[in-house]
């Protein structure tokens, strides 16, 4: 067994209403940073875990993401592996820079 790491970002979907960032946004107009275009808040969390290999750990948290600690409907997750033989980024729903992609399924590497 190996330990790895996932770093996972969680954000609302496109379209999906983000009342914290539309505050965020006009409080940083206000303060003078007329550059703000677009602000997006979200969730982003680091789990350790146990795997047999970097298949097992994809699958673990892909899982975790569509089962616990995103809300399919409204949210998107991507996560990013550390550990023996990783260096991969996944994800449920939206894009991820590398891996495979698919939407909310049960696939891992960008879900």
């Amino acid at each position: 067994m190996a330990t790895y790491r996932a770093e996972i970002y969680i954000t609302f979907k496109p379209g999906v209403l983000d009342p914290q960032a539309k505050t965020i946004q006009h409080a940083l107009e206000s303060m003078g940073f007329a550059s703000v275009r677009k602000v997006m808040t979200g969730k982003y969390l680091e789990i350790e875990l146990e795997a047999s290999g970097l298949a097992e750990a994809e699958k673990e948290v892909s899982a975790m993401c569509q089962r616990l600690l995103a809300n399919p409907v409204l949210e998107d997750a991507r996560f990013h592996l550390t550990g023996p033989g990783a260096g991969v980024t996944g994800g449920t729903g939206g894009q991820a820079s590398t891996g495979r992609t698919t939407s909310g399924g049960g696939a891992s590497l960008p879900l």
